[in-house]
């Protein structure tokens, strides 16, 4: 690890500390001091934002191949949105109807 003299040094928060761990920089966090150099702080907060980054990417694609898989699946069942908003105005139209009837009464 590189430390440059007169550098501003940054407090370290808990999620800094898993950070600077998970990331390599230090061992373990008992290593870590209170107050590091902000290039070391913003190395090991990029390191954790690509990471994280990347797990969400995971899991949207995760996600996006589950939906595909159950519209599949549904379409296979005879479903579609455009016979569920059929049925859903034939409802609506339904429910009017009778309340239209039940006023004229």
């Amino acid at each position: 690890m590189m430390l440059f003299a007169g550098q501003l040094k940054g407090r370290v928060t808990a999620l800094d500390r898993k950070y600077l761990v998970w990331s390599g920089i230090f061992k373990s966090a008992a290593d870590i001091p209170t107050a590091l150099e902000e290039p070391v702080l913003n190395r090991a907060r990029s390191w954790g934002r690509i990471r994280l980054n990347l797990f969400f990417l995971f899991l949207a694609g995760v996600f996006a191949v589950g939906m595909v898989y159950s519209g599949k699946q549904a379409a296979k069942r005879g479903e579609s949105v455009e016979k569920m908003n059929l049925e859903w105005h034939r409802k609506l139209n339904e429910e009017h109807a009778r309340s239209q009837g039940s006023k004229s009464n």
